[in-house]
């Protein structure tokens, strides 16, 4: 057996279900009504007094950090020494690393500037 119904309101939903249950000999219950969609409210904007205003902190300044010159290494002083030996003599060059210490490595890193500045003349005058 197919049993269609056509129903375009809700009376007649309940309407036909109480003949449906007279028909299967439910008893007359009450049909309770399915739950009403609530509407949503805007929200309320409240006035605001000038007193109860935080006051905007400016954004903090972003500080530009310039690119710091490239570390000078004890092994681009090695490199560069060795073009100034080939570019100049070995003593003058050997005179230069005498002037800062016994050896490269062992010229302190606050004269790194200074030594790296003699050989770039060096290799520059040739």
């Amino acid at each position: 057996m197919k049993l269609v119904l056509e129903v375009s309101t809700k009376q007649d939903a309940q309407e036909a279900l109480s003949v449906l249950k007279g028909f299967l000999g439910i008893g007359s219950e009450v049909v309770e009504e399915a739950p009403k969609k609530v509407a949503r409210k805007a929200p309320v904007k409240k006035e605001v007094e000038e007193d109860d205003v935080e006051e905007e902190k400016p954004a903090p300044k972003k500080t530009v950090r310039k690119k710091a010159a490239p570390k000078i290494t004890v092994k681009s002083l090695q490199e560069l020494a060795k073009a100034a030996i080939a570019e100049s003599d070995k003593e003058t060059v050997k005179g230069i690393i005498s002037e800062y210490g016994e050896n490269i490595s062992s010229i302190d890193e606050a004269d790194y500037d200074e030594f790296k500045a003699k050989l770039e003349e060096i290799t520059e005058e040739v």
